[in-house]
């Protein structure tokens, strides 16, 4: 197959244009002389860049974007690395895969040449700055000890809850909270509170945990309830809240009881009530990492949306008990596949899949699959389309893949978005995706369906990016721009190099431009402010953010458990 991605080729102009303006400022506001020259020559390989970009395919209607400009140069040049990286991902990915016949083509051959050079230069500018610029420009959010883009006032307007995931307000204005009964511990129950003048009260208890999703339609509360142990053997549930606590199941059987849950829950433009559903596994392969699931549910294991043929692959491990065991991709612990092209058919307890029904449960539709983890969806206020965030691979497992970014994708109805195979819109080929020591991962399907298109942006590897919203308010600063909160890496040294995440950021869907808005720079080490931001969320007039703060569920680096309690609201408003 060759081809180029529904908006693949219109995004990367886009980008580049980008860059060409980022350069400029860098060369204008560099502090250190001698890097002058290095700065001229990245100015003057860009420009040959876009005139390559339009030997490959059409670019003329792509108009120019407006980028904003980072605060410091460090800032300025560590955005650019970072995007000439993911760039060059791509370019690598027309190479090995999507244009392969046409991997010796002089423009694409230009194009990879003048790619490295850029990454390498920039890598070694970013090194230069590190001792003697500034790296942001945040400041303290008094009394707390987070940092926080300036203008803004911090403050907690609910406390002492436990794994809280979710909120939703309604036509009063009240405030309900969704406490996940569950945070890779032993599972408990859910329960939903409700904010009002009165104060808090518990609107309603007793949900299968974890508890993940939260949505207020027509004086109804919905929630999705991800069931991990199984109860009465239904799966995971959607659930409906009449206000005066009635609970309705109006959806059973979702494929919630692998690594991952059920995820948002909203209502479109079209009335019909959207939800998501993560993969059972890490990268497609069931095996030791799974052992906390796989002793309650060990038939369980990755299940196809649409009609698929696997390679011929097998892996091989050991169980908990020491016994080996060969398994296959979407096949259940210790079954191997035993020969090429074998058939998967398309189930409705399908795993990283969107879907939508009716306000009933009713009609039940698949939206688009292909996603590992996407926990946050959202229609957009300013062109009604649907967007959703998608945690990527972890370096762990039968098949680890090494550095996968979390990704935000414009959702096409139908469209399929790569896992396990195109991780972030790439290839797992590429080199990029092999872990040290670990062999280099294969594609697990016989045959691809043709990629949606590519992430609108990337964000770092293991931030866990989530639940987001737009911000539609000028008086609060940053419209049209999304505000996504990242929950940070479930294992990290202390005392060493941030980890990434335990934070909120911005991003200008336009430009791909991601900076940080809120950032706990202590993660879990440091309670004094929002610890683990799970959902960023705007008052329905979008005068005010509010962020759901996980708390603290444990880090797996060193073994500390989650502590019931730390959980929080939090509120943060233009001065």
């Amino acid at each position: 197959m060759r081809y180029i991605p529904e908006g693949m080729l219109e995004k990367q102009y886009r980008w580049e244009l980008v860059h060409n303006q980022l350069y400029y400022h860098l060369y204008h506001f560099n502090t250190e002389t001698a890097l002058q020259p290095l700065l001229l020559r990245l100015l003057q390989t860009q420009e040959a860049q876009l005139q390559e970009l339009r030997c490959i395919g059409d670019t003329s209607r792509i108009a120019e974007p407006e980028p904003a400009f980072p605060a410091t140069v460090w800032e300025t040049a560590s955005m650019l690395y970072e995007r000439e990286y993911e760039l060059l991902q791509e370019y690598l990915s027309y190479q090995v895969y999507f244009l392969k016949s046409s991997a010796g083509s002089p423009p694409l051959q230009a194009l990879l040449h003048s790619q490295y050079e850029q990454v390498n230069t920039l890598l070694a500018v970013v090194q230069a700055y590190e001792e003697t610029e500034a790296k942001h420009t945040l400041q303290k959010a008094s009394p707390y000890n987070v940092w926080m883009e300036p203008g803004y006032r911090l403050e907690q307007v609910a406390a002492a809850l436990t794994y809280p995931t979710a909120l939703a307000f309604d036509d009063q204005d009240r405030m309900y909270v969704l406490e996940a009964g569950y945070a890779y511990d032993e599972p408990k129950r859910g329960r939903i509170l409700r904010y009002d003048r009165q104060g808090m009260s518990v609107f309603a208890d007793d949900l299968a945990a974890p508890a993940t999703g939260l949505a207020w339609h027509e004086g109804y509360v919905y929630v999705a309830e991800s069931n991990l142990r199984g109860e009465e053997n239904r799966g995971g549930s959607i659930v409906r809240i009449a206000p005066d606590g009635t609970k309705t199941r109006i959806l059973s059987g979702l494929a919630t009881y692998g690594d991952h849950f059920t995820g948002d829950v909203l209502f479109g433009p079209d009335g019909r009530l959207y939800f998501s559903v993560g993969a059972a596994t890490n990268a497609g392969v069931v095996g030791p990492d799974n052992e906390g699931w796989l002793q309650f549910h060990p038939g369980f294991c990755d299940m196809a949306a649409r009609p698929t043929e696997l390679s011929l692959q097998n892996f091989v491990s050991r169980d908990a008990a020491g016994r080996v065991k060969v398994t296959g991709a979407f096949q259940p612990y210790g079954q191997s596949n035993m020969k090429d092209g074998t058939a998967l058919h398309p189930s409705f307890a399908a795993t990283g899949v969107l879907y939508s029904c009716n306000p009933d449960g009713t009609d039940v539709r698949m939206v688009a699959d292909g996603f590992r983890n996407p926990y946050g969806l959202g229609f957009s206020p300013f062109n009604g389309k649907l967007y959703a965030t998608d945690n990527g691979c972890d370096p762990r497992g039968s098949r680890p893949i090494h550095k996968d970014w979390d990704h935000f994708w414009e959702i096409q109805p139908g469209g399929w978005y790569g896992w396990p195979d195109l991780l972030s819109g790439l290839p797992c080929t590429l080199p990029h995706f092999q872990q040290y020591g670990k062999p280099k991962p294969l594609h697990l399907l016989k045959r691809h369906p043709r990629l949606a298109g590519q992430p609108q942006a990337r964000f770092a590897p293991s931030s866990s990016s989530n639940k987001f919203d737009f911000s539609t308010n000028a008086a609060f600063g940053h419209q049209g721009e999304i505000f996504v909160a990242q929950t940070g890496a479930l294992a990290y040294t202390p005392g060493k190099e941030a980890p990434s995440g335990f934070r909120v950021v911005r991003m200008n869907a336009e430009t791909g431009q991601i900076s940080s808005f809120l950032w706990n720079e202590g993660a879990e080490e440091n309670p004094n402010g929002p610890i683990r931001p799970v959902q960023a969320k705007f008052d329905r007039r979008g005068e005010a953010l509010y962020v759901v703060d996980l708390g603290i569920i444990g880090n797996y680096g060193i073994h500390t458990m989650p502590q019931p309690g730390s959980g929080a609201v939090w509120r943060i408003t233009k001065q």
